[in-house]
Parts: C-alpha cells; structure tokens; sequence
C-alpha cells in the first residue's frame, strides 16, 4: 500500500500489503486442498496476472525507498505463491520451471525500462549517450589549425 504524507513523500506499508496477501493466498491454498485438480499452470497464471501486479503497482515510484526488510517482506508474498504452485519443489527451481524471475530484480527491470521511456520520451540527455545529429555537408568545426605542411 503505498502512502502520501503531508511533505508529498511516498512511502511504502509493505507489512500491510504482506498480510492481505498471505490471507489471501491461505485462502487459496485451503480451497486446493479441497479440490486438487487444479492444473499448475492456472495458479500460475492465477498469480502472475491477480496478485504480482498488485505487487508491483507504481513500484518506479517507491521501489528505491524500500527498506530491505520492506523488499525482503514482499518477495515473502512471492515464496509462498511459489510454494503453492510447486509444493513438491524447491524455490529457485520453482522461479526456473515457472519462468519467473524474483520479485526484487523484476522491479528493478520495472524501474529502469521507466525512467529510460520518460528520460528518452522527454529528450533529456543520459550521460554516455550522445545525440547523433546530422552535420550539413562543407560544414567545419571553428577552431584552431594545426601548423605543418599542408
């Protein structure tokens, strides 16, 4: 959940934002106990388009002010979503078989693909990248020249 304070700061109730999940997600781990022919690949889908865009809601705007704890806190949420899925598995072979990348580093990507589209979309200039313009032909650069032979 994020939040607006009186001095226009942004900060980020991950604690909040864990528990609803983890409610949420007991839910559904309840309901599969009930009825077990659920196919992986729709929890999958279940959690990659209801509950991970959630989790990554505006996350170029509060992504850098997370705490480790705060990141640590919300990449439980995507554990437990794992675990669900793939029980029989382990995590990181979990994120392999499903494709998915942690939570952490997949906001990271979030944030750089939007600053590179709004910095790039707004014409500013990124240091190392130089704006390749075309020179009208029989145009010098103005400066001194060098004394030889010519």
């Amino acid at each position: 959940m994020l939040c607006l304070t009186g001095r226009l700061s942004v900060f980020c109730r991950a604690g909040e934002m864990r528990g609803n999940f983890h409610f949420k997600l007991n839910e559904l781990d309840q309901s599969l106990h009930i009825r077990a022919d659920v196919p992986t690949t729709d929890l999958l889908h279940f959690y990659t388009t209801a509950v991970r865009p959630v989790l990554e809601y505006a996350c170029p705007v509060w992504h850098s002010g997370l705490t480790v704890a705060q990141s640590d806190m919300l990449d439980s949420v995507q554990k437990r979503a794992i675990r669900i899925v793939y029980s029989d598995a382990d995590y990181q072979t979990s994120l392999i078989v499903a494709g998915i990348d942690i939570l952490r580093e997949r906001r990271e990507v979030l944030t750089a693909k939007f600053f590179k589209r709004q910095v790039l979309a707004s014409g500013i200039r990124i240091e190392g990248k130089r704006n390749k313009g075309k020179r009208n032909k029989g145009t010098r650069k103005k400066g001194k020249r060098k004394k030889g032979n010519i």
